[in-house]
């Protein structure tokens, strides 16, 4: 799956470290992501999107010049590589999903990993932290093309800047900062990619905005909120939840919405190719 963005010798403002830089092409989700989604020549990924009310076919990337060449290396250095490492590939191979089990068997009731757990189990919380920031801020700070505009400072000024700076290694997580993972274990995998996307939720009777983000096997949720930070520091800046997506509210929202939308380009006159990529997923 390729860009047709390339690189460029373009010197201009790195939008992370604020220096005149070369801007290299920089991907909203990392390039590498996209690869799983098309393994040995399978079916291409279709794209969704319910405010236009279309669905195509694709195999384009979301990418822009954002970036200098040290802030790529550093956001790949301190998150992208770690938790890359992680994501499901097929059913058999879940890195993230294999680190689990084991604590299930210590919880009688729906599981619920602390950091102290991941700690445990040898995850890196820290990069997956850092990997979750980067994703929602990169998203917030800048405006990636008409589909994913929606989220364009969905993170408001003021945390736009606190994750800047949180990225550079400059500054703390902002106060109130708490990040929900759910792993799938579902057999066959739904293999997907949900750009950034922000909602209004309610937790302990408290009106919040609810950010979400889905890779192949992981579901990102963020909660910044100041008026909630005591009720989540109890049990640290971070969960993880097993969840089965074939089960969830999302999968049947997902099905309900494909629906409704209208076949575009190849996609218009290939109705085969949409009923065989719906079985498959």
């Amino acid at each position: 799956m390729e860009s047709k963005l390339t690189d460029s010798n373009r010197v201009s403002t790195c939008a992370l470290c604020h220096k005149q830089e070369p801007i290299r092409l920089s991907h909203y989700i990392p390039k590498s992501i996209y690869a799983l989604l098309v393994d040995d020549g399978a079916l291409p990924p279709i794209q969704a999107n319910p405010e236009r009310g279309i669905i195509v076919k694709t195999n384009k990337q979301v990418a822009k010049h954002l970036l200098c060449g040290g802030c790529e290396q550093l956001l790949s250095k301190n998150g992208e590589d770690y938790v890359l490492r992680l994501v499901r590939r097929t059913n058999e191979n879940f890195a993230f999903r294999d680190l689990l089990p084991p604590l299930l068997t210590n919880l009688p009731h729906r599981p619920v990993w602390t950091e102290t757990d991941l700690i445990q189990a040898r995850i890196d919380i820290s990069a997956v932290k850092y990997f979750a920031a980067s994703i929602f801020w990169r998203g917030s700070v800048t405006r990636w093309n008409a589909d994913t505009d929606h989220y364009f400072n969905a993170l408001g000024a003021e945390y736009n800047e606190l994750f800047r700076k949180f990225l550079l290694h400059q500054g703390p997580l902002p106060t109130g900062f708490f990040l929900g993972l759910n792993i799938q274990y579902d057999d066959p995998p739904f293999m997907m990619i949900i750009f950034p996307e922000v909602g209004i939720e309610k937790i302990k009777r408290k009106t919040i905005r609810l950010h979400q983000f889905t890779i192949p096997g992981i579901k990102f949720s963020l909660v910044v909120s100041r008026s909630i930070y005591k009720a989540c520091s109890e049990k640290g800046q971070m969960a993880i939840h097993p969840t089965h997506f074939w089960l969830s509210p999302l999968a049947k929202d997902l099905a309900l919405q494909t629906d409704k939308l209208n076949p575009r380009g190849k996609l218009a006159s290939e109705p085969e190719f949409l009923e065989a990529w719906t079985k498959k997923n």
